[in-house]
């Protein structure tokens, strides 16, 4: 029967369905490109830190910090630093192919690059599945694993970055998509690259494992007004752009949810509207309030849960091909089971509130007038 009555309007309970599928997948794409990002970024918060970071004083978040490269020596004169170094990312070009590509500009593909100083502990903990770190010497990289997949390139080949020919001698597996998407040369060939350039961000080791990171955090910031200096555990939450992206997700996730709702609630008003002589002929016959009330409810409360199950089914496999097709590993998807615990309970919600004011309505119907309708 609920199929039936569902069915009476066939354009009318599809465009509601779609709503919800639509709200559904946005939810569940979202939050799940959110939750990868966000433990992408952790986990590179987490290759990269010292035990103090420094970053310029202001920026939104450390992956938009400027800072001159004499900030090193100032960092390094400082009795509790043990080690200071030099972080440096930017995004640039490259060809998709690898060498045979490097003439046509239609395939090129972003590509993201690290500087960091040669045989530093910050680049030993990039595990090599092939070849060796880089040295000081010739212009030499080492490139992700999934980087050399993709542009199918091996140690000992050549690779165009920032007009400069560079030798692959080592590959490396990290685990993290942003990481072995990329590739890694020393701070000291970005230097000579880029004579203008400036550091993203500082890792300070300290001597002692026992000092108080916050004598020296605050010392650092009193006395250079134009850096930021931050305990390196706490490090993700200065990602601010990480948090308006989440909150992003979470308003357009509800005002989705509402549309949806308020789809479901037309299509139950209309149905009620439309069958008042038949409900007016049920209580008739002894129907109880109870039993009109589950029947309308069933109605929404199916309508949602088949919107659910598309949606869920579209947001992953919209999230899906959209991370195979973007270049940059920042995009990344995580699926916690709290997604769809959260995607299953919005969905009974929507049919639920779909559900209560079109049962109320149907409450109110007197048997008398209803057997009149027309």
């Amino acid at each position: 029967m609920m199929f039936k009555n569902l069915l009476r309007r066939k354009l009318r309970t599809l465009f509601a369905l779609f709503g919800v599928a639509l709200a559904i997948a946005a939810l569940v794409a979202l939050s799940a490109v959110t939750e990868g990002m966000l433990l992408q970024l952790k986990r590179l918060a987490t290759d990269y830190r010292g035990d103090v970071m420094v970053q310029a004083t202001g920026v939104l978040d450390p992956l938009f910090s400027q800072l001159p490269f004499d900030t090193i020596s100032k960092l390094r004169e400082l009795p509790e630093v043990k080690a200071a170094y030099p972080v440096v990312s930017y995004l640039t070009k490259v060809p998709r192919l690898g060498t045979a590509a490097q003439n046509d500009p239609d395939k090129m593909r972003y590509f993201l690059v690290f500087a960091l100083p040669s045989g530093s502990a910050l680049l030993k903990r990039h595990k090599l599945v092939a070849g060796n770190y880089f040295s000081t010497g010739m212009p030499e990289l080492i490139l992700g694993a999934d980087a050399a997949h993709q542009m199918n390139l091996k140690v000992g080949d050549r690779l165009l970055l920032s007009h400069t020919q560079f030798s692959i001698v080592g590959i490396f597996k990290t685990g993290i998509r942003l990481l072995d998407g990329a590739a890694i040369y020393s701070i000291q060939e970005f230097r000579r690259i880029f004579s203008n350039a400036k550091l993203n961000l500082v890792a300070l080791d300290l001597h002692s494992p026992k000092t108080d990171l916050t004598t020296v955090i605050d010392k650092i910031n009193a006395d250079h007004t134009e850096l930021e200096a931050l305990e390196s555990a706490k490090i993700l939450d200065h990602f601010r752009h990480a948090a308006l992206f989440q909150n992003f997700a979470n308003g357009l996730s509800i005002i989705a949810l509402c549309i949806a709702t308020l789809g479901i609630l037309n299509v139950m008003m209309m149905s009620i509207h439309e069958r008042t002589r038949e409900i007016g002929i049920l209580r008739a016959i002894g129907w109880p309030a109870g039993m009109i009330v589950k029947m309308i409810v069933s109605e929404a409360f199916l309508l949602a849960l088949a919107g659910g199950f598309l949606g869920a089914w579209l947001g992953w496999a919209g999230t899906e091909l959209l991370i195979s097709s973007v270049d940059i590993g920042i995009v990344n998807a995580l699926y916690p089971p709290a997604l769809w615990i959260k995607a299953a309970v919005l969905t009974v919600s929507v049919g639920v509130i779909g559900a209560t004011w079109p049962a109320w309505k149907a409450l109110r119907i007197s048997p008398l007038e209803a057997l009149r309708y027309e």
